[in-house]
């Protein structure tokens, strides 16, 4: 496929853009932004500024979260192979990455296609300072800061190619078709589109059923007032032996409350594969992805922590060639024609122990991301309960979350580092209290899987000029019908409904 390369001039209310120096015929005025990046700090974190009606984004911009998000691109780039869905026989010569984060995927790109013009389009500044770059790549990137929930600054038709890749958290459950409609409109006729994108998951294993709960009883060894200081909370935090530790029920149904105030859909991957067929054309998909969430290791018997640490890498996992072999052959299958297309491929956790930790520590921290918000949440559903009842209960999440995780193990067996050490009055009795209760509950042990990620990619084409699939796209448009948690059509339309728990 050819692209064309025709210079583009216009404004924006927000954003005043031209083409920078290298595009043909263009003019040599940079990229230009006039507004701010909306960011500053609260309570010690970095936010943005919007109000929630503009943009309900939850999430805090805290360091360890953006790591993550530098090993989430690297991780799917091992998985296939390249770091894009398409095989591209020729490169585009203008890309957007819609909600680039911190710009991972336009750094790593601009390197490989050095004929090709990138913005990174997103809600605030976290990129990279273009002045610390290679001038070659500096003068074909551009950071385009604004709400994508809004129109997009740039004129129909301008974009051979265009990503998208874990916004969920920022689309509420009514704008994805007008997220995904603005990024069909700036594509070209015949541009690729691609997109990975993921339910939003509480992660956290198996809870005890409250009809079942047994408190053990009293142990006159166990010093129940051990307390811990918490790193945003004044008070301390002191461990109630009456709590069972591995419920963490009142902190998720805070964390649901708070998408469900912000009307953003848990599960996208249940609605996107519609709204991608009524825009795009050969839609492709691949199986969604799931993760298992890794088991105690306070409470794992020797042989079980020797199996899971000698278990295969990240890396080894990522390149085995029989199973990347399956993955790209179902993503090149159009929707409607595969077998199957929605039964996951489920990722246990004793596959790869390196990554099933780093796949709990990426929602995990998510989770911690929007901390302060789950507080309020979580008074709100429970006006009788305290603020010290949250951090008490959130600190037993974290240990459980934290102990799953194993970071330390990870680190200490892969690079022969010692493990941090931990604060031992509390963690070490938090785990005795965890194992008075599995004792006390004889099917606690039964294995259970709880997905941590469940991840989907999807690869699709804008219809040329005067298709059928764009005019009936229009038509389709104009008669759905929009309810709150599913998806369905006016009559004439039923066969495009979608309302599956992807």
């Amino acid at each position: 496929m050819t692209f064309s390369h025709a210079p583009v001039e216009y404004t924006h209310p927000v954003v005043s853009i031209t083409l920078a120096e290298g595009d043909a015929g263009s003019s040599s005025t940079p990229w230009s932004q006039t507004s701010p990046a909306r960011l500053e700090i609260r309570n010690g974190s970095r936010t943005h500024t919007y109000s929630r009606r503009d943009a309900p984004y939850p999430l805090t911009y805290d360091r360890s979260l953006l790591d993550f998000d530098v090993w989430n691109h690297e991780y799917w780039r091992e998985v296939y192979g390249s770091i894009t869905l398409h095989d591209f026989k020729a490169p585009p010569s203008r890309s957007l990455d819609l909600g680039c984060g911190t710009g991972n995927f336009v750094l790593e790109a601009a390197k490989m296609w050095p004929e090709c013009t990138f913005v990174g389009f997103d809600l605030v500044d976290i990129q990279p300072r273009l002045g610390r770059l290679d001038p070659d790549l500096s003068a074909r990137i551009h950071w385009v800061h604004g709400n994508l929930l809004e129109r997009l600054p740039f004129e129909d038709d301008y974009f051979d190619h265009v990503r998208i890749s874990r916004i969920g958290f920022g689309v509420p459950e009514n704008k994805w078709e007008f997220v995904l409609e603005e990024a069909v409109r700036v594509l070209k006729p015949g541009g690729a589109f691609e997109m990975i994108e993921e339910n939003l998951i509480f992660p956290c294993g198996p809870l005890p059923d409250p009809d079942e709960s047994i408190i053990p009883a009293p142990n006159p060894s166990f010093d129940s007032s051990a307390s811990i200081n918490s790193d945003d909370y004044d008070g301390e935090i002191v461990l109630d032996e009456s709590r069972d530790p591995r419920d963490h029920s009142l902190i998720r149904d805070a964390f649901e409350a708070m998408l469900s105030e912000r009307f953003i859909n848990p599960t996208p991957l249940s609605i996107l594969p519609y709204y991608l067929e009524l825009y795009l054309e050969g839609v492709r998909s691949q199986t969604p992805f799931q993760f298992l969430i890794p088991p105690r290791r306070c409470t794992m018997c020797d042989s079980a922590e020797d199996t899971l640490s000698s278990s295969h890498s990240l890396s080894s996992f990522a390149n085995e060639p029989e199973q990347k072999t399956v993955r790209l052959d179902m993503l090149r299958a159009p929707l409607g024609e595969r077998v199957h297309p929605d039964a996951p491929v489920v990722i246990q956790p004793y596959k790869a122990s390196s990554s099933a930790s780093m796949h709990l520590g990426m929602m995990y921290h998510s989770v911690l991301a929007c901390k302060l918000l789950l507080s309020r949440q979580f008074r709100k559903l429970n006006p009788s309960l305290r603020k010290e009842d949250f951090e008490t209960l959130f600190m037993s999440y974290r240990f459980d979350m934290e102990d799953r995780m194993g970071l330390g193990k990870v680190v200490s067996d892969t690079l022969g580092w010692a493990e941090p050490p931990t604060e031992p009055t509390y963690r070490q009795r938090w785990c005795a209290l965890l194992r008075r209760f599995e004792d006390s509950d004889p099917a606690s042990g039964a294995p259970s899987p709880c997905v941590c990620r469940n991840v989907r990619s999807f690869v699709g084409w804008k219809p040329g000029a005067g298709s059928t699939l764009q005019t009936q796209s229009i038509t389709r448009r104009r008669s759905i019908v929009y309810v709150p948690g599913t998806i369905s059509a006016a009559s004439g339309d039923s066969g495009h409904t979608s309302g599956a728990n992807v």
